[in-house]
């Protein structure tokens, strides 16, 4: 006998191999419609907790904006209140007062020019 096979045990050969593919495919096809399924899952429980928080929360952020002005009129009594706060926001005040409008600057700023360009010494030469 030889190794080779006649048409007829050839065709059933890729018969059965095509049998094997089909049934390979199926599992496939199959398997992406649970993952489908359950991405789509996924992101609905997504999107309805986001929905769902919106829903508990919104009537609170509502009541918080319509008593905005109440509670500016609360923090503004404050200081009433709690005498500290005065003297805090008088410290504050003071301090804002010593700082220049343009930021913080030190007395050797004021000598030197503005024309960007340092020499090699490391000081500003002016062009």
């Amino acid at each position: 006998m030889s190794n080779e096979l006649t048409n007829q045990e050839k065709l059933e050969e890729v018969y059965k191999m095509s049998l094997e593919n089909n049934e390979i495919l199926k599992g496939m096809r199959k398997r992406e419609r649970v993952a489908n399924f359950f991405r789509i899952f996924y992101w609905t429980v997504i999107i309805g907790a986001f929905l769902g928080v919106y829903y508990y929360i919104s009537p609170l952020i509502s009541v918080v904006l319509s008593n905005k002005t109440k509670i500016e009129e609360g923090i503004k009594t404050l200081p009433n209140i709690f005498p500290e706060l005065r003297t805090l926001n008088t410290v504050f005040d003071s301090l804002k007062n010593q700082i220049p409008q343009g930021g913080v600057s030190s007395p050797a700023d004021v000598n030197m020019p503005d024309d960007g360009v340092i020499d090699t010494t490391g000081t500003s030469s002016g062009r």
